[in-house]
């Protein structure tokens, strides 16, 4: 930027001056902003108005346009406090009789009170015996589970198992009672709470002995051991964890005391260290010596149990961590593998189980048979493994037994009743149970479920919820008609006719939508001029009030479609469109022929009318031809408009196509709009550049000008006061 220097030396108004000399280069600048300001006007304008008419196009004219709005039928009821109907379109005219012999209904299950305090923490607690097992089954036999009781068994978990199947279930602590429902109605989503004995824990205890009679292992040595490790374990990790200590160092002290037999003072010194008592210590000594007598590597135990000693995290599995550091043993090792071979058969169904022991009977089965078995090589080899050295016959037999998992017997508590009355309930099997098998009270309540039964025009029809959809009709229940006085079923009448009402209206909304987009449109092309009327600037607007602002910027904004040819093609397209001619039965129809017109007042620009109708202002006392047609013609009625609304739409699709000027589904020129207004930007963007410029060099020349005569004034201040002096 030119330094700057007002009129010091010469007095003349530098800036206004400049002002002047570059107005017209501002000017410049001023017309094309006002271009600008006019397109982004006009292009929100055009966004409102493509917003209305493509709702029009989806919502209206979509509805006018298809055939089956114009034949829809309506249902009535003679009894609507218990059964409302609607009829689709293809329903039979005519009178129906009905009877609502029952109603739909969820199972409601509400449990007795019981006393489940703070104190307890699992079902055992309440008093159910440990390994009984809870089934819960759907009435439909699509969804069941079983929980198994143990000890650790939770009101929590027992929930879970109930919505597992799909029920509502929730215990309420306050009102210490479950309340468990089905999702839905019907008799198929009742459902069953039982208990019983599970044959699984039986046989994998028989198959786990197999194994450890073929490998002569003892399990009391290791569950000693372990036991003492897990102690040793606990007192170590408190110590390293406060000293920073490695885990394995200060194992590797306790088992080297223990291994090579230190001197009591050095033993008694590492015991202090970590916090081990003597008893403690003299319990693991015996259970390590114990387990090194039968592995002979007794270096690789000592090493291995180092490792376990440093793990701090998983705390279960403690026998197979064993076996996995011990595995130098052949027993110990062989045990580990037939173990780990039994374990992943475990998840097998019974189907499953027959088809494995087929395939690995089978020398010629592949790797993709196993596969398409649903099985895995591994499965397949674990399976060989296991026969080929525990017995074949009795491991096949136990493992029947333990993939069928069955459940045999209702438990009972010792006084006779049902392992489930600890929770408020008792065995619930939801078989062949109807409403006259309820048991209500303020113990256990329970609601059977129900399915809907109906007796429709003499057929009896039975349905899962309280809708029925039959022949056309949708029938909505929410009563019977049992007569209590009589005990008979009252019967009651369904009627279908012809539903002009809906129909009429549709139309009618048709009408008023297009009335009054023709009539915005029509107020736009026809919009005064604002010839004389540019933007404001910043400066004209400071000397305005709002009001007057606001007033100046509408003039300019309704003008701004004033003539134009893209929203006058729209508006004759419209018209147009719907000025077609059907024929039907050798008859030629147009709207007309149903009192749908326009007006013949030219200031109205083309907006219809449905002579008669009652809330038209000008032709209302006119007869109305659309309701009579649609009574008595109203397949004439259905074609007629039909094909005029595809006119218009077919019209309306191809004006909103997407051309080089103009993006799908938009009735005007929008990328050309976006095109003039970047060039808008970029010419004003240049203009003040060159603004800019040209002020620059008008001060430099007026700030040469001042430096000018600045040096001539000093220069004749020093001579006048030479020559002053002189004389």
């Amino acid at each position: 930027m030119a330094i700057r220097m007002t009129g010091l030396t010469s007095g003349l108004d530098t800036e206004a001056i400049v002002e002047g000399l570059v107005s017209a280069q501002k000017m410049k600048g001023t017309k094309v902003q006002n271009k600008l300001t006019k397109s982004e006007w006009t292009e929100e304008i055009w966004k409102g108005l493509n917003t209305k008419l493509y709702s029009f196009y989806t919502k209206e004219l979509t509805k006018f346009k298809t055939q089956g709005n114009y034949i829809t039928k309506k249902a009535t009821s003679s009894k609507e406090s218990v059964v409302t109907a609607t009829a689709s379109n293809n329903a039979a005219n005519g009178s129906h009789s009905l009877e609502i012999r029952s109603l739909a209904s969820s199972q409601n299950v509400t449990g007795g009170k019981i006393d489940a305090t703070s104190t307890v923490k699992s079902l055992t607690d309440l008093g159910m015996t440990e390994g009984t097992v809870i089934q819960l089954s759907t009435a439909d036999g699509k969804k069941s589970t079983q929980l198994e009781v143990t000890d650790s068994t939770t009101i929590a978990d027992f929930v879970a198992s109930c919505k597992s199947i799909g029920l509502n279930a929730n215990f309420d602590t306050k009102q210490q009672r479950f309340f468990i429902s089905s999702a839905s109605s019907g008799a198929e989503q009742g459902f069953s709470i039982t208990t019983g004995t599970s044959t699984r824990a039986d046989a994998d205890k028989q198959i786990k002995d197999l194994i450890s009679n073929a490998t002569g292992t003892d399990d009391a040595l290791y569950d000693n051991y372990l036991s003492a490790a897990d102690t040793i374990k606990a007192k170590l990790k408190a110590t390293v964890e406060s000293s920073g200590e490695s885990m394995v160092d200060a194992a590797t002290d306790i088992l080297e005391s223990a291994r090579d037999g230190y001197d009591d003072a050095t033993v008694q010194e590492k015991l202090a260290k970590y916090g081990i008592t003597d008893e403690e210590y003299a319990t693991f000594k015996d259970a390590y010596n114990a387990a090194r007598a039968v592995d002979d590597a007794d270096r690789t135990l000592n090493n291995n149990m180092c490792d376990y000693l440093a793990e701090q995290q998983d705390e279960s599995g403690l026998k197979g961590v064993f076996e996995s550091f011990a595995a130098s043993s052949d027993s110990i090792l062989f045990r580990s593998e037939l173990g780990s071979a039994y374990a992943s058969l475990k998840d097998l169904n019974s189907d499953q189980f027959a088809e494995l022991k087929t395939l690995a009977m089978n020398d010629t089965a592949t790797e993709d048979d196993i596969t398409a078995a649903g099985l895995t090589m591994d499965q397949v080899n674990n399976y060989k493994l296991l026969t080929q050295h525990i017995d074949k016959d009795a491991f096949d037999t136990q493992m029947e037994i333990y993939a069928k998992n069955e459940v045999t017997g209702a438990t009972k508590l010792p006084d006779g009743k049902s392992q489930l009355t600890v929770l408020g309930l008792d065995e619930i099997d939801a078989t062949g149970k109807t409403e006259s098998d309820n048991i209500s009270g303020s113990g256990l309540s329970i609601k059977w479920a129900n399915d809907a039964v109906i007796k429709l025009d003499g057929a009896e029809l039975t349905g899962s919820s309280n809708t029925f959809t039959v022949n056309g009709l949708t029938l909505n229940l929410t009563g019977t008609t049992l007569d209590k006085t009589t005990g008979e079923y009252e019967e009651i009448q369904l009627n279908v006719t012809n539903d002009t009402d809906t129909a009429y209206k549709m139309v009618k909304d048709f009408v008023k939508k297009y009335n009054e987009l023709v009539d915005e449109m029509s107020k736009l092309y026809k919009a005064d001029s604002a010839r004389g009327y540019d933007p404001l600037t910043d400066e004209q607007k400071e000397a305005m009030s709002d009001d007057e602002i606001e007033k100046w910027e509408t003039k300019i904004k309704d003008s701004l479609l004033r003539r134009d040819d893209t929203l006058s093609g729209i508006i004759t397209v419209m018209r147009s469109s719907l000025q077609t001619t059907t024929e039907v039965d050798g008859k030629k129809y147009s709207l007309s022929s149903f009192g749908i017109r326009t007006s013949s007042a030219y200031t109205e620009n083309g907006k219809l009318h449905i002579y008669g109708d009652e809330d038209d202002e000008t032709y209302s006392t006119q007869t109305n031809m659309l309701k009579a047609a649609l009574e008595e013609n109203p397949e004439a009625v259905m074609k007629t408009l039909a094909e005029a609304g595809q006119s218009l739409y077919d019209a309306m699709t191809k004006k909103m196509a997407k051309t080089s000027l103009s993006s799908a589904l938009t009735f005007y020129n929008d990328k050309k709009m976006k095109d003039d207004q970047t060039a808008y930007k970029k010419q004003i963007s240049t203009l003040e550049e060159k603004l800019k410029d040209l002020e620059d060099r008008y001060y430099k020349q007026f700030t040469a000008m001042e430096t000018a005569l600045t040096k001539m004034q000093n220069s004749s201040g020093v001579f006048s006061s030479y020559y002053g002096s002189s004389s």
